[in-house]
């Protein structure tokens, strides 16, 4: 087992989403661990949970002595063994299992991690659900619609999948009435929500929280160009004819594919444009400069035009939001609040500086005290929540 690998079940454990092995992974590493290993490995986690940094971990001497000693007991008779040295070993034996046991078991009462400093409500996780505005404005809100046939626009059956989920399917060939019209629908993501398109090509797109995308009903002539803002995952359904194009609105920023699986950050508030490839091969542009990308690569482009690229990029990292997780890496507090506060839909205040950097994993599905209370154990940030104001705290 890597080192890596127990640094991220031990940040991950105060979350409660660990899996069963993960958890067989971590008794058994807390339950084996020589102390200088333990404390050198807790000294590289973003985060430790009082409940693993209070953990008994024996010293290398007393280990010796209670395995000398329950040795000395398994192989020597009971009646000729010294009483002393049986008791001793005895008693040993039995701190261990009670510490142990008293450990994993104790009371759900004890403070495993710090408290909120106010909190009059809790602010639950974002879900599933967008609104799309058809070619003559009418707007349909997938959150309260039902599963099924929604309507026809343009040249195209529009379908409601499931829970924030879209689908396209060109009239040609399906028995439906299709119509000359080259039309443009748009489906928007608010703040807290996240929802899923199937393009009349075929192409899945994922869209993030706050996000659009912008797109023709059915595809013709020489291209399949799409425009988005905020951040989307795509999978691009393979044409020879016909490449597929992402732009970002208002931009000269775009990609160029045949077919592939990206995803792309554009949020106006992020300090670059991002994308990163993790399967076939994109061409990102913006005016004069260009570059193509290869499997596990990010393109980072400024507003200055120049487009940089970084190679062996943490695909983990990148998608944590489609994975419904969010994935911190020794990231500043701005980064990570603005990432809670488009799934959250809260507003973010600041009251003192943090220059810590934070590192973790937790589930985009809990309540956002769970969230705080993960970054608060580290002792560098504090929260209140009023409503849906949230204010950072330097201690």
């Amino acid at each position: 087992m890597s080192d890596s690998t127990i640094i991220s079940i031990i940040e991950r454990y105060s979350t409660g989403i660990l899996s069963p092995e993960e958890e067989a992974i971590l008794t058994g590493w807390l339950e084996s661990v020589p102390a200088a290993e333990f404390h050198a490995t807790l000294d590289q986690c973003a985060v430790v949970p009082e409940r693993i940094r209070n953990y008994p971990v024996m010293s290398p001497a007393f280990a010796q002595r209670l395995e000398s000693e329950l040795d000395e007991l398994s192989s020597t008779p009971v009646r000729t063994l010294p009483w002393r040295k049986w008791i001793a070993a005895a008693a040993a034996a039995i701190l261990l299992v009670s510490v142990g046991y008293y450990f994993w078991h104790r009371p759900a009462v004890q403070h495993d991690v710090a408290p909120v400093i106010v909190k009059l409500n809790d602010v639950g996780p974002g879900g599933d659900g967008a609104i799309l505005t058809l070619a003559d404005g009418r707007q349909i809100v997938l959150d309260s619609a039902a599963n099924g046939r929604l309507t026809m626009d343009g040249n195209a059956a529009i379908t409601k999948t499931g829970n924030g989920q879209l689908a396209y399917k060109a009239a040609t060939g399906s028995g439906l009435r299709a119509t000359s019209q080259f039309t443009y629908n748009t489906l928007t993501t608010s703040r807290g929500k996240k929802a899923v398109l199937t393009l009349a090509d075929g192409t899945r797109v994922w869209l993030n929280a706050l996000s659009s995308i912008k797109f023709p009903t059915n595809f013709t002539g020489k291209d399949r160009t799409v425009e988005i803002t905020g951040e989307a995952y795509f999978e691009v359904a393979k044409s020879a004819s016909m490449a597929f194009v992402v732009r970002k609105g208002g931009s000269d920023y775009g990609i160029q594919v045949l077919g592939t699986s990206f995803n792309v950050n554009t949020y106006d508030d992020e300090d670059a444009i991002r994308t990163t490839l993790l399967d076939g091969s994109v061409r990102v542009f913006q005016g004069a400069a260009n570059s193509l990308l290869k499997p596990g690569q990010q393109a980072v482009s400024n507003d200055k035009g120049k487009i940089d690229v970084v190679k062996g990029v943490n695909i983990e990292n990148v998608m944590a939001w489609k994975s419904g997780v969010f994935r911190f890496d020794r990231s500043d507090i701005g980064t990570v609040m603005r990432q809670i506060a488009r799934w959250y839909d809260v507003d973010v205040t600041y009251r003192g500086t943090i220059t810590h950097h934070f590192g973790g994993t937790i589930s985009r599905d809990v309540n956002v005290s769970r969230v705080f209370n993960m970054l608060e154990m580290t002792g560098a940030v504090k929260f209140s929540i009023e409503g849906r104001k949230v204010t950072v705290v330097a201690p």
